[in-house]
């Protein structure tokens, strides 16, 4: 799968979750992110230093 194709997947699930809000939005992307693709939650853990 391409890694635009697994983030559209996360993006549509975030987006008709209703439990997320502005507030946690990027830990519910994080915590999507890294059951999805460790590798690419990896590198986008080192550009973000989190």
């Amino acid at each position: 799968m391409s890694n635009t194709s697994i983030l559209q997947k996360i993006l549509y699930r975030i987006d008709n979750d209703d439990k997320v809000s502005s507030s946690n939005i990027i830990e519910k992307f994080k915590s999507e992110l890294q059951q999805h693709d460790v590798d690419m939650y990896n590198a986008w853990k080192m550009m973000n230093l989190i």
